[in-house]
């Protein structure tokens, strides 16, 4: 198989950017909102300082649970979509099916401190050790977010997916693949 690939030249850490206490989700393909917004309304209630940032299709973001700190944003542009992953202090994905996608990569690639809850995790793409993961159940989910909740960049995710999934890289596998047909 050929992997996505990413610009890694764009998606990486900018350490000027100060991570905030804040938990983001992006995205809507296999996304479950409904387990996703259980998870969100425990935190506020047990950390009045958290903020939470989600980026998705206006269908997805309409399962949320209206909150004053709760931003729910669609359509944003790369450069506001990067600086939200420079800023959050964990990414949260509520997976109905893990298995790679160009948010995941991004984030990665932007150091991002990653939780992804899921019952069938196909973890291909980046090392257990490097993520984590929990399955769909609210309370284990917000303890690992809250344990994954801290003020620094995961440089060791980023130099990973930067050696696999930058566009040089999977350009020079995509190459060699086909030159083999």
């Amino acid at each position: 198989y050929v992997p996505h690939g990413i610009d890694t030249s764009f998606y990486h850490i900018d350490e000027s950017v100060k991570k905030q206490k804040m938990l983001l989700t992006v995205g809507s393909w296999l996304r479950d909102y409904s387990f996703a917004d259980k998870v969100y309304q425990l935190l506020l209630k047990s950390d009045p300082d958290l903020k939470i940032k989600v980026v998705a299709d206006e269908k997805k973001l309409a399962k949320i649970t209206p909150n004053e700190r709760i931003s729910l944003l669609s359509g944003i542009s790369d450069e506001n979509l990067k600086l939200l992953y420079l800023q959050s202090s964990v990414l949260f994905f509520p997976l109905i099916r893990y298995t790679a996608n160009n948010s995941l990569l991004e984030a990665g690639a932007c150091g991002c401190n990653i939780v992804i809850a899921s019952n069938f995790a196909d973890n291909s793409y980046i090392p257990e050790t490097l993520v984590n993961l929990t399955e769909i159940n609210v309370e284990e989910t917000v303890k690992t977010i809250v344990e994954a909740m801290n003020f620094t960049y995961n440089k060791k995710l980023a130099q990973y997916v930067e050696n696999h999934y930058s566009w040089n890289v999977v350009g020079t596998q995509t190459e060699k693949i086909l030159r083999e047909i």
